[in-house]
Parts: C-alpha cells; sequence; structure tokens
C-alpha cells in the first residue's frame, strides 16, 4: 500500500495562494541594452538591533552577522560527538536524494508543453546514524537500509545504502515535525523582537553541499540561518517577476510533475505525482546560473543581488523576493565543519494585505503574477512549436 504526507509532497505554507483576477494579455519585458549591475546585501552585525531594525524596514536583502554564532546548537554541532547525539542514532528520519543536487528541481521534458518538468528528489526514511555516515562520505554498514517513503506497488521495499553512487546527493530538505521542532528549537535563538512577531514555521536544512533549489519565491519573510558551511544565494526583487519567466507544474492535462524514486540497483527512477498531492508553487523557467539568453532574453535586465552567508550569519529574505540557494559543502570539496552544511530557517507572517512603502502587497503580486504565468505559458508554447517547426528539437535546453 502507498502512502503519501503533505510534508513530502509539498510544504503548503510556502504556495501562493493566487487571487481572482481578471487575466489581462501581457507581452513579456522586451531586452534592454543596459545590462542591471548586481547588487550586494547589506551586512549589519546582529549586536546593533537599531542598525539591523532600519535595514530591515527598506525591505532588502539584508545579512545579520554573528546572529547564529553563540546559539546552543551553534555550540553542539562544533563538535563530532555533539553532532552524532543531535537526533538519537535510531530515530527515523525523512531525508532526500537527487542524482543532480537539484531541490525540486527542473528538467527538459519533449512531453511539457512548456519543455520542462520538475522533479521532486526521492524521498528515503533512514536513521539518522545512516545518514550521518553518508554525508560524512563513509561506506555504508551492513545494517544501513532504507526505504523510499512513497513507494508505489510494486513496491521496492528495502535497500542497502552501499548501492547509492557517491556521486548522488544527500539532504534533509527543509524538514519539520513536532520532535525536530522539541529538539531544536530549544538551541536556537529566534528573531521575534526584531519581527515583532511569532515565527509561523521553523525547519532544518542539511546536507554535505552540492545542492541547488530551483529559483522562486515565498511569500512570508523569511530568516535563513546558517549554523554550519556557507550558502550563495542569489535574488531578484519582486518587480523583476516578468522577467523570471514564472512557470506552474499542476497541468492536470500534463505529466509536468515528477517524483524521484530510488530502485534496488541504487539507479533513480520517476514516477508521475498524482494530482491531489501536485501544488501550484510558483518558480522560475530560466536557470539563473547558467540562464539561456535566446529562449529568456528579457532575463538580462533583471537586477541580481548576491549574497553570501557564512556560519555564524542569518540572511534575511524579504517577501516574494525571487531566491536561488546553493549550499556549499564536502561535494564541492570544501572540509570546514566536516564538510557539511546546516541551516535553519524561520517565516514570519502572511503576505502584507495593504500597501506600504517598499512593500509589495498581495493583490498587486497576485495580479502580476497571474499576467506573466500566462504571458510565459504562451510564449514557450509558441517558441517550441517554432523550433520544431524549424527541425529544432523541443528539448531545447530551457
Amino acid at each position: 500500500m502507498v502512502t503519501f504526507s503533505s510534508g513530502t509532497w509539498g510544504n503548503s505554507a510556502c504556495l501562493l495562494l493566487l487571487v481572482n483576477a481578471v487575466l489581462i494579455p501581457l507581452a513579456l519585458p522586451e531586452e534592454s541594452s543596459v545590462v542591471p549591475q548586481p547588487q550586494l546585501c547589506t551586512e549589519v552585525s546582529w549586536s546593533d538591533q537599531e542598525e539591523l531594525g532600519k535595514a530591515l524596514d527598506l525591505n532588502y536583502p539584508t545579512i545579520a552577522v554573528n546572529m547564529t554564532r553563540n546559539w546552543p546548537l551553534t555550540k553542539r554541532v562544533a563538535a563530532m560527538k555533539g553532532l552524532r547525539n543531535l537526533f538519537p542514532r535510531h530515530e527515523m528520519l525523512e531525508t532526500s536524494l537527487t542524482d543532480d543536487g537539484s531541490f525540486y528541481g527542473s528538467r527538459k521534458s519533449e512531453d511539457s508543453p512548456i519543455g520542462k518538468a520538475r522533479h521532486r528528489p526521492a524521498s528515503i526514511t533512514l536513521r539518522w546514524e545512516h545518514f550521518l555516515d553518508a554525508l560524512l562520505g563513509k561506506n555504508a554498514s551492513k545494517n544501513a537500509y532504507g526505504e523510499n517513503f512513497n513507494d508505489p506497488p510494486p513496491e521496492i521495499g528495502k535497500i542497502h545504502l552501499g548501492v547509492v553512487p557517491d556521486t548522488y546527493v544527500w539532504y534533509q530538505n527543509g524538514q519539520t515535525s513536532d520532535h525536530i521542532r522539541e529538539v531544536l528549537l530549544p538551541l536556537v535563538e529566534e528573531p521575534e523582537d526584531l519581527m515583532k512577531k511569532e515565527a509561523i514555521s521553523f525547519f532544518i536544512w542539511l546536507s554535505a553541499g552540492g545542492t541547488t533549489s530551483n529559483l522562486h519565491y515565498d511569500p512570508s519573510k523569511n530568516w535563513i540561518c546558517q549554523v554550519m558551511g556557507e550558502k550563495e544565494v542569489t535574488m531578484f526583487a519582486p518587480e523583476d517577476a516578468e522577467k523570471m519567466y514564472p512557470v506552474t507544474f499542476e497541468d492536470p492535462k500534463f505529466e509536468m510533475d515528477k517524483q524521484l524514486l530510488l530502485q534496488q540497483d541504487g539507479s533513480l527512477t520517476s514516477f508521475p505525482v498524482p494530482q491531489q498531492y501536485k501544488d501550484n508553487k510558483v518558480y522560475a523557467a530560466v536557470d539563473n546560473h547558467a540562464p539561456n539568453f535566446e529562449l529568456f532574453p528579457a532575463f538580462k535586465n533583471a537586477t541580481p543581488w548576491k549574497c553570501t552567508v557564512k556560519a555564524g550569519s542569518c540572511i534575511f529574505v524579504p517577501q516574494f523576493w525571487w531566491h536561488n540557494i546553493k549550499s556549499l559543502g564536502r561535494m564541492d570539496g570544501v572540509s570546514a565543519d566536516f564538510g557539511l552544511n546546516m541551516a535553519t530557517n524561520m517565516w514570519f507572517g502572511n503576505p502584507a494585505r495593504k500597501k506600504r512603502p517598499g512593500v509589495m502587497d498581495l493583490g498587486t503580486m497576485s495580479k502580476k503574477l497571474n499576467k506573466a504565468l500566462k504571458a510565459t505559458k504562451k510564449y514557450l508554447r509558441k517558441k517550441l512549436q517554432n523550433q520544431k517547426r524549424g527541425g529544432r528539437s523541443s528539448s531545447h535546453e530551457l
């Protein structure tokens, strides 16, 4: 029997519920000869709460330096013994596995009307001790087994972790549970006084690096706090939404949303996500690390914000800001912090519903996105059809 988890299939806290709006045809922005220069995130010491508060009022990406340096969690995982004892060794965790390190990444698909399909990572349940050994690059012990959390018939069953190729990337992708919160929340200091409200969610991210998230946005204010390793963060303002070429993958007419599945021989296959577990999460069709300017010319005119978040610091991601996060660690040749990358993130509040300086409200963003989604879908379909007529493959790199 196959079972599904809402946490596995997507976090509803991340979804933007688009308001009903009249969909007015919108032409995507044209390419300009002026290419914007990258902006750098503001860095403010965590100890200077007044200046930090002023920076946050501007609603721009901001790094709070030394925010996590004195957290009990930071001190505990500084030693291998503390890291290994973070959870009981036999505790079962739901972890993720991919062959390319992407987090809900999109891949070329000839069957998709936009030329892409989203691939969710394989969801593997295994012991904490075996997950940590995999992150550290240690050989799997004789009793190191895992199971696909989503295992459709015919069920694959237990898989020895020794068959998983060394090039595959393990990570814990923003997991949360009552137990995780019970263990970790006492070990962190939430910026509730600074935000003037309580966090609505708390998650942990853990990997050996080599992971990259798809370019997307969240409707809530977000703090990403680095405990081990460092992250490279690229962001774009909400005003650049059309230049991201936004897309979704929930169309019931097409199999655009896939779930990876680990096989007994260590290979990864995929199967379509059932319609009831799909979501309307919005992603950018363009890959900001390797953009195809022939296909996405307007992206040249989007202004990137480049930020490096080191262990001990946190980054404030304003609501509706598009962001892509690359985690560095052992898989990238980094040996510091045992080659691991650990972060927590906390979302604060729902989207602003009233207009105020520097902050795009929910209604404005929803209308802007609805128009851009329709325009992108129409544009990509036409572009791919023209490529087919011209003898070029519809799997042209998107």
